[in-house]
C-alpha cells in the first residue's frame, strides 16, 4: 500500500513539472510575438485629435481672429473668405472717457467715441463703413462672420497712465441705449466683460451667441444709426477715468474674418461654385466646446509685462496658448 502511494506521488509531481515546463516555453513564446495593433477607428487617440482639421480652424480663428481665419464647415457653395480691418486713436476731449465699438456688418462697422466732453460713454449719430467696403460689394453679395477681434494699447505717458478699460461683448442691445452709460451701467447689459488697467491694454475677441451667428448669410446695411441693434453680437471697448484734455490716448485695432457668396462665376475659383469646405456634422456644437475653454479677453501682453499686474498674467497666457495649441 505504502509502495502504490509512493508510486502515484511520483506521477503526479512528474505530471506538474511537465505542465509547468510547456507553461513556461508558451509564456516566453508569447512575450516575443509583437503586440498586435489596435485598427480600432480612433483607438489612441485623444478627444482633441479626433476632432476634424476644420471644425479646429474655426475654432482658432475665433480664439485668435488676429492670427487665424478659417471657413465655416458646413458646405456652402459659391463661397469666398476675406478678412477687414480697422486702426486709429481714440483720445480724451475735456472729458474722461473715450471708446471703440465693432461689429461685423462691413457697411457699418465701427463707432468711435473719441475727443468727447463726456465721463460716460457717448454714442450717437451712424456707425461708420470699412474703408474696404466699396471693394467687397463689387466681389460678394451677402456675408457671415467666422471671427472678431478687437485690441486696444495705451499711448499716452506713464504721467498720464490713470483709468481702467472696460471690455465686454453685446447682443440685442443698440448703441444708443449704452451711450452715457456709466462703467456700473455697461456691466448689466453685457455678456460678457472684463475691466483691467488703462496701462495694461486690452484684447477682446468675438464669441457666436448661436449657431445662426456664423452660418446664416446676411445682406449689409450700410451707415445705420446707432439706434438700430446690430443683427449679430458685437464687441465694445470703453476708457473710464482717463486723463482730460487730450493727454490721454490709445491706438486700437480691430479685424473681422468673413465668408461671402460671390456675386457671380468669375470671381469663384475656377469659375466653379462647389462647396468650399466638406459639411462636417456638428462642427459648430464641437468648435463651441473647444472655445469655450479659452478666455475672450485678455491684456494685451506687450504692453503689460512691465508692470506686476501684466507680468502675472503672462503665466496665465501661456497656460492658454498651450491649450490652444493642444486643443486647436
Amino acid at each position: 500500500m505504502y509502495a502504490l502511494s509512493k508510486i502515484k506521488d511520483s506521477s503526479c509531481s512528474a505530471a506538474q513539472k511537465q505542465q509547468a515546463k510547456h507553461k513556461s516555453a508558451k509564456a516566453k513564446k508569447t512575450s516575443s510575438r509583437r503586440p498586435k495593433k489596435n485598427n480600432k477607428r480612433g483607438a489612441g487617440k485623444s478627444r482633441g485629435e479626433m476632432v476634424p482639421m476644420c471644425v479646429r480652424e474655426v475654432a482658432r480663428s475665433v480664439a485668435k481672429p488676429f492670427e487665424f481665419a478659417a471657413c465655416i464647415p458646413d458646405g456652402a457653395h459659391g463661397v469666398g473668405r476675406f478678412t477687414i480691418k480697422g486702426a486709429g486713436t481714440l483720445t480724451t476731449g475735456t472729458g474722461t472717457s473715450y471708446g471703440i465699438v465693432v461689429q461685423g456688418d462691413p457697411g457699418s462697422s465701427s463707432f468711435p467715441d473719441t475727443g468727447s466732453a463726456s465721463a460716460n460713454s457717448l454714442y450717437s449719430g451712424n456707425w461708420t463703413s470699412s474703408v474696404q467696403y466699396a471693394s467687397i460689394l463689387t466681389m460678394y453679395s451677402k456675408f457671415r462672420i467666422v471671427s472678431m477681434g478687437l485690441r486696444l494699447y495705451f499711448t499716452g505717458s506713464t504721467m498720464n497712465d490713470p483709468g481702467v478699460i472696460f471690455a465686454g461683448q453685446f447682443s440685442g442691445t443698440s448703441l444708443s441705449i449704452l451711450s452715457l452709460k456709466d462703467l456700473n451701467g455697461l456691466t448689466g447689459y453685457a455678456q460678457y466683460y472684463e475691466i483691467t488697467p488703462l496701462r495694461n491694454g486690452m484684447e477682446i475677441t468675438w464669441r457666436p451667441d448661436d449657431l445662426e451667428d456664423q452660418s446664416v448669410f446676411f445682406s449689409s446695411q450700410p451707415t445705420v444709426g446707432a439706434a438700430t441693434s446690430p443683427i449679430s453680437p458685437y464687441l465694445l471697448a470703453q476708457v473710464y477715468g482717463a486723463t482730460a484734455g487730450g493727454l490721454s490716448s490709445c491706438y486700437y485695432e480691430w479685424i473681422c474674418n468673413y465668408e461671402g457668396v460671390f456675386r457671380n462665376a468669375a470671381f469663384m475659383p475656377g469659375g466653379g461654385a462647389g462647396p468650399t469646405t466638406p459639411a462636417a456634422p456638428g462642427w459648430y456644437e464641437r468648435s463651441s466646446n473647444i472655445i469655450s475653454q479659452i478666455a475672450p479677453i485678455t491684456p494685451e501682453f506687450d504692453k503689460a509685462k512691465s508692470t506686476n499686474f501684466g507680468g502675472k498674467l503672462v503665466g496665465l497666457a501661456s497656460g492658454a496658448a498651450s491649450l490652444l495649441s493642444t486643443m486647436v
